[in-house]
């Protein structure tokens, strides 16, 4: 406690956590320590506005190392964007934001043509997603890719319907 106090934690803090340690050196108080602890951490949090409804929630954030967001709307809007398409040999920019498919592909850097349908056509046929009116129907990243083809020119219907997919792959975890 003379730590803890040296160190600025709050004698009631310091005092529950001593009884509590007291408590669990027995076993049989095991469960009543840790309902005890979870519960001073769930007011805790709450009293920060953080009230989590799912324990599996909590232990993915308690593993958590880093936290990566943008301010591209993917964790406000849940919608992604390609900015920048980079091939061996060129690079281009897309203008356009969302699901919305106004929008232009640039060459920005490289020489020579490059024929962005084979690079485009693959990105569509692997996806599952598709846009209607602005919205994305299915994975968001699968319907960033879709916007990107649409917005060379391609038709994601006529070609899956010309070119059917055979089989799916399901990734087993």
């Amino acid at each position: 406690m003379v730590i803890g106090l040296a160190r600025g934690n709050s004698f009631d803090a310091l005092f529950q956590l001593g009884v509590a340690l007291a408590v669990g050196s027995i076993p049989d108080a095991l469960p009543a320590v840790v309902t005890t602890v979870l519960s001073l951490g769930t007011v805790a949090m709450a009293r920060k506005y953080a009230i989590i409804k799912r324990l599996s929630s909590v232990e993915t954030l308690g593993s958590t190392s880093a936290i990566c967001s943008d301010k591209t709307g993917t964790l406000t809007m849940n919608q992604m964007t390609v900015t920048t398409l980079v091939l061996p040999g060129a690079s281009y920019h897309v203008t356009g934001h969302g699901y919305s498919t106004e929008g232009d592909i640039k060459r920005v850097a490289g020489e020579g043509a490059t024929d962005l349908d084979q690079v485009l056509l693959p990105m569509v046929l692997c996806s599952d997603a598709s846009v209607q009116e602005g919205k994305c129907v299915g994975d968001p990243n699968e319907g960033a890719l879709v916007v990107l083809a649409i917005k060379n020119g391609v038709d994601i219907n006529e070609i899956r319907l010309l070119i059917t997919r055979v089989s799916r792959l399901y990734a087993v975890t």
